[in-house]
């Protein structure tokens, strides 16, 4: 459940819509048009997929019906998805940012902007992109923590020499201020292999491990056995990742792996902790549906609930507790 302070009320949401009223019927005709070029291409799909399955019947051949799906295909990608992203780009821009400024004035949501790239491998885990891209930026600071997070899609290369095959990573980063300091470096990966789905995932785990992206960091064992069982550390100075990792934490991230049922992986560099989440669905666009009207109210509780799972690892971490000193 959300904390009371920064809870938002039905009133709340009508108030929001309220604000953008006179921009709703130009965002709801798109809507409509938007829905007109689906139902265009899905009819003419169908008019081309049956075209070239008589002509697959009649010269007694799969080749056009196969050729038929792929153009089909492509005409609903092109003409569909592409006005659809624009509406959910559109949508996002007008309602989404209100949102967030009713739901806490210390958070900045920016749909378009990305998280530099830099940031991204500041992680020291995904160290090598090929091709990057992020989306939906929110910063800012909660419960006296600072906090930035954005969804995450990123090719990297499985290993260093040219021509190996790429996976791509696609989920949740997330970076929270302890405002303390400790020197060393400590990283946390799942640690089963059948923990990671992703085949992708389980080669990238066992070449960092292997080739040299823990240079410097060593095997930390700790005692509690169901973090054991989740999760393989590394740290640069064994004695502070302890330090870090207390036994309160360690139930906590448990808990939150558990939570968010996917794999999850955490440096802790530079006074900060990088949270990086396997999440194969679109943070917040699976949030908005073109065939719901604009000024529907549905929208907003989905994108509330996306928003405070992540704003959650402030609470589920206990980030605010100031329990690491200087050195």
């Amino acid at each position: 459940p959300m904390p009371s302070k920064h809870s938002i009320s039905q009133n709340d949401i009508a108030q929001i819509l309220k604000s953008v009223r006179r921009e709703l019927p130009a965002l709801e005709a798109y809507r409509l048009e938007v829905l007109n070029r689906f139902w265009g291409s899905a009819v003419l799909g169908v008019i081309i997929s049956g075209l070239c399955l008589w002509m697959s019947i009649y010269y007694l051949t799969p080749i056009p019906f196969f050729l038929g799906l792929i153009v089909s295909g492509l005409i609903y990608g092109v003409v569909f998805e592409f006005a659809r992203k624009r509406y959910t780009s559109r949508y996002k821009k007008l309602v989404f940012t209100k949102v967030i400024q009713r739901f806490s004035s210390n958070l900045t949501y920016q749909p378009e902007q990305e998280l530099p790239q830099a940031i991204f491998q500041n992680t020291m885990i995904f160290q090598h992109c090929d091709w990057y891209k992020s989306e939906d930026l929110v910063l800012g600071t909660w419960n006296s923590v600072d906090v930035l997070f954005a969804q995450v899609f990123a090719t990297v290369r499985k290993g260093k020499r040219r021509g190996n095959p790429h996976g791509t990573f696609r989920g949740i980063f997330f970076r929270g201020d302890f405002h303390k300091n400790f020197q060393g470096r400590t990283f946390i990966y799942p640690k089963k292999h059948w923990e990671i789905r992703d085949s992708f995932l389980r080669e990238l785990k066992r070449i960092n491990e292997i080739e040299g992206s823990y240079a410097g960091e060593e095997r930390v064992y700790l005692e509690n056995v169901d973090f054991e069982k989740y999760f393989s550390t590394y740290g640069s100075d064994p004695i502070e990742t302890r330090y870090i990792l207390s036994t309160s934490l360690m139930n906590r991230l448990v808990l939150l792996r558990r939570k968010f049922g996917h794999p999850i992986f955490l440096s802790f560099i530079d006074s900060k902790v990088f949270v990086l989440i396997s999440w194969k669905a679109d943070f917040i666009d699976t949030a908005i549906d073109v065939f719901k009207a604009a000024d529907s109210m549905d929208y907003i509780p989905d994108f509330l609930e996306e928003l405070q799972l992540i704003l959650n690892i402030v609470d589920e971490l206990n980030l605010n507790t100031r329990i690491w000193s200087k050195r």
